[in-house]
């Protein structure tokens, strides 16, 4: 709200906007359109497959109950995006003089700008900022879990290795853990590598996830090893684009290309198991 007023309000900073940069308010280019609802469907159906979405169906006491959380999930989400897209906007004629900045840089420099604005407003941007890292940490928490329980308890047991000590198992978890944390620390030291492509990142393996849980959630009769080998394919073509340099493709993210990739694989085996039983 401070950015807005400052600005002039929404005339105003509409204004500004189209002064400071005329290209964001002019009619965007095929490309532009792709990428832009690349993102959407990247966000709509990669957040589905959220650990907190996952674990809300095992800790829901009820059906109605479920629902009403995930109705919850569904307009809470609607306004922290509005208001995500609102700061971004407010923060292109704010930041104008401080030259071209990444996308992880614009958040600090407003709440840098918000801090000096009055005697208690660095306490509100210090909360600001403490909340946005409990959300990254509650994540990243909840992903090492699920992760750490599904290749212990599951894949462990798939493989004839049952951990039936509770503390084996969780020693396993935590050993599990660690590597993954290793890995991504290493990951996340690449320079190149911004908060906003890391995001994009994990939005692109998590929507290889969607298939299984739309399939899963409709209960349609869809063969389990199509669903498991569409994942793979999906996820490998994605990993293919990304590493050979093409991360986009006419504006298109490679983790959306692998998605549709993902669903007409499993639609295809699908269709040879059916065949293969009559």
């Amino acid at each position: 709200v401070w950015f807005v007023q400052t600005s002039g309000g929404l005339d105003g900073l509409s204004a500004r906007v189209a002064a400071v940069r005329p290209d964001a308010i002019a009619i965007p280019s095929l490309e532009t359109t792709s990428n832009a609802l690349s993102i959407v469907l990247l966000v709509a159906l990669g957040a589905m497959s959220y650990p907190h979405a996952i674990q809300r169906i095992f800790a829901a006491r009820s059906a109605e109950a479920l629902q009403r959380a995930m109705g919850w999930m569904g307009i809470l989400s609607f306004f922290m995006t509005a208001t995500i897209t609102l700061i971004g906007v407010a923060a292109i004629p704010f930041l104008e003089n401080l030259g071209p900045l990444e996308a992880d840089q614009v958040l600090p420099r407003l709440l840098d700008a918000w801090a000096q604005h009055s005697a208690f407003s660095p306490y509100f941007a210090v909360l600001v900022f403490v909340a946005a890292l409990a959300a990254i940490m509650s994540t990243a928490d909840s992903v090492l879990l699920s992760l750490s329980s599904v290749a212990v308890r599951d894949l462990g047991n798939s493989a004839g290795t049952k951990e039936r000590d509770g503390v084996r198992a969780t020693r396993s978890g935590k050993r599990l853990a660690l590597v993954v944390m290793g890995a991504t620390t290493l990951l996340a030291l690449e320079p190149r590598l911004t908060l906003w492509r890391l995001l994009e990142l994990k939005m692109e393996l998590l929507i290889q996830c969607a298939p299984a849980l739309v399939i899963a959630s409709r209960g349609w009769c869809v063969a389990p090893r199509a669903i498991f080998w569409g994942i793979c394919i999906g996820t490998l073509s994605g990993l293919g684009l990304i590493l050979s340099g093409a991360s986009l493709v006419y504006g298109v993210h490679a983790g959306t290309i692998g998605f549709g990739i993902n669903v007409s694989a499993v639609a295809v085996l699908t269709c040879v198991a059916r065949r293969r039983g009559r």
